[in-house]
């Protein structure tokens, strides 16, 4: 807990000298199991001094309460002085210059993830409230124990930006809306841009940020600079909050961001640990999301944790090297400049000695001209599927471990809402329905509100007979032990851009929903253009198996060119709507 006695959600828990460690679960509890002996203890809480205390295990239970301190920031006297240019900019400077290295430095890495989710609805709108508290009460649970989840992963990463996932445990109970973080888990801030958002390391950084230095803190050798980031204009494409810099390496040591996305904040935390010398890899990453769409109020919490690091280097860029700042460092930048004016860098750091001062300049034209090179090598083929590319695998018995697997793998105890959670999910699986609930059954409905590439979704599920309301809300309906019809109404499908104005869908969907083999999925798509006065339409066929996919579509339909969609069609809404903004 923090010196005030709040807890501190997911703070890290390890023993000097080994790998064993914990992690606080969201209410600031943990759990270690220690032989009997004495241990150096070290607790690590992003924005909190270290704490380092020696603790003596006996034979039976040890509760230690760890108080940490806020974290103690040095601040030069030059700073106080002012008048000259802040030097978060010369820090930032080398850090973004430096950043495709540290991007390409690694090959390849195989790694342990766990993630643990959870959250809930805070409110619901009145139009729907009656209906969800009276599913849930009949459950016999609330909002708390909405969305749990838990899962551990094999994650193998190859330069570059190329994740495979594979799943090798997961237990979930209820639904993440599309909260889930592992876009974040699955990129870089080394790279321009971190789903969808500009990281403050891009190389145009400074058009988006303003930086500003907060002083400096010791870890061991390593002397770490705190930078605060400023947004040069709001918007759900850029970040804001505080980076820490190792200072000479100029690879990131934690962060504390926050980002919005189609008008949700994500709250997000990441550290980082030296595998190899220089080399600094993301090890506990925390995640809060929350947001208020359409009168749905809702908070998600995530945990992840990486481990058991197995790492390949490039060995074209290995040597490591010293960061002029251009701009600050102006006659040695020079020097640095004309010396290797002429140099051909194509085959990395060829001829590069170990702790050569390079230019910011310099070391950018650089690895430009090894990534290039590397592209040119490619097969012709290969060049139009460069980027990124993330791939998750479920192991075919992820879903089958029990509570006593989880019990010995997790790295935090569960909080009491998680474990009545997962109590009822335990309990649904081992009781089989009642018959005579067969009728009942079906004329429950639920609703659930998700947010995709087009915005929000708002689903009626269940085994309900269509009711006029549906005409607005749609909903998904079970026509029998194998099929189902999914109406997507205007409710779900209004939306508004430049060329149509406002416009909605009807989109009907029939499909198989088959646990195993080839399912399919069809359906018309009609959309009303209210400025234009015209329809358009489309009708899909979808084929597919548990690793492959057939889809056809023809029609008449307004679509982005960019079939990335790298811009929601809800945020662009808001953009243009209140903002008079085309970005689309």
């Amino acid at each position: 807990m923090g010196a005030d006695g709040d807890p501190l959600p997911f703070a890290s828990i390890g023993v000097k000298g080994s790998d064993q460690g914990t992690a606080a679960n969201v209410e600031g509890q943990y759990q270690l199991s220690l032989a009997p002996g004495k241990y150096h203890i070290v607790v690590i809480y992003l924005g909190y001094s270290q704490l380092d205390t020696t603790i003596t295990i006996g034979s039976g239970y040890t509760n230690f309460k760890a108080v940490m301190q806020p974290e103690s920031i040095a601040l030069p006297e030059a700073i106080v002085e002012g008048g000259n240019e802040d030097p978060a900019y010369t820090i930032m400077r080398r850090a973004i210059a430096k950043a495709k290295y540290h991007s390409m430095q690694i090959d390849e890495s195989h790694s342990m993830v766990y993630v643990k989710g959870s959250g809930r609805l805070l409110k619901t709108p009145w139009l729907f409230r009656k209906k969800i508290n009276k599913a849930l009460a009949e459950e016999g649970i609330d909002s708390t124990v909405a969305f749990t989840q838990e899962s551990i992963s094999k994650l193998h990463y190859i330069r570059p930006d190329q994740y495979r996932d594979t799943v090798v445990s997961i237990r979930t109970v209820g639904d993440d809306n599309n909260t889930s973080p592992m876009g974040f888990i699955y990129s870089s801030f080394y790279e321009p841009q971190v789903v969808n958002g500009i990281s403050p390391l891009s190389p145009d950084a400074f058009s988006h940020y303003k930086f500003e230095y907060l002083g400096f803190l010791q870890d061991g050798d390593q002397t770490i600079d705190k930078i605060k980031v400023t947004p040069r204009g709001k918007g759900d494409n850029v970040f804001e909050g505080v980076i820490y810099i190792v200072d000479q390496v100029w690879s990131i040591y934690s962060l504390d961001l926050t980002t919005y996305i189609w008008g949700i904040k994500f709250d997000m935390q990441q550290r980082f640990e030296p595998v190899k010398p220089d080399v600094w890899v993301p090890v506990h990453e925390i995640y809060d999301v929350t947001g208020n769409v359409f009168g749905f109020g809702f908070e998600y919490h995530y945990f992840a944790q990486l481990k058991d690091y197995t790492v390949k280097l490039n060995p074209d860029i290995e040597v490591p090297v010293l960061v002029l700042d251009s701009k600050k460092d102006k006659e040695d930048a020079k020097i640095s400049d004309e010396k290797w004016a002429k140099h051909n860098f194509e085959n990395g750091f060829e001829g590069v000695n170990p702790n050569e001062e390079l230019s910011t300049k310099q070391l950018r034209k650089m690895m430009k001209e090894y990534e290039e090179k590397e592209i040119e090598a490619m097969p012709e083929n290969d060049t139009m599927h460069l980027g990124s590319f993330n791939d998750q695998v479920i192991d075919s018995s992820a879903y089958k471990r029990d509570s006593n697997y989880w019990a010995s793998i997790r790295p935090m105890p569960l909080t009491d809402y998680e474990v009545k959670g997962y109590a009822r999910q335990d309990s649904i699986a081992k009781i089989p329905p009642d018959p005579k609930d067969k009728d009942d059954d079906k004329s429950t409905d639920t609703l659930s509100v998700s947010l995709n590439d087009e915005g929000m979704e708002a689903n009626v599920k269940g085994r309900s007979k269509f009711q006029l309301g549906h005409v607005i809300t749609g909903g998904r309906y079970d026509l029998s032990d194998q099929l189902y019809l999914k109406l997507s109404a205007p409710l779900q499908t209004i939306n508004f851009n430049t060329v149509d104005g406002f416009h909605l869908a009807y989109d009907i969907e029939l499909g198989s929903k088959k646990k195993t083999g080839v399912n399919w999925s069809l359906g018309p798509l009609i959309r009303y253009n209210i400025s234009r006065e015209d329809f358009d339409y489309e009708g899909k066929l979808n084929v597919y198996g548990k690793q492959w996919s057939v889809k056809l579509s023809g029609g008449n339909q307004v679509k982005q060119f960019n079939r990335d969609r790298p811009m929601s069609l809800y945020s662009y809404s808001l953009y243009t709507l209140f903002g008079n903004l085309n970005y689309l």
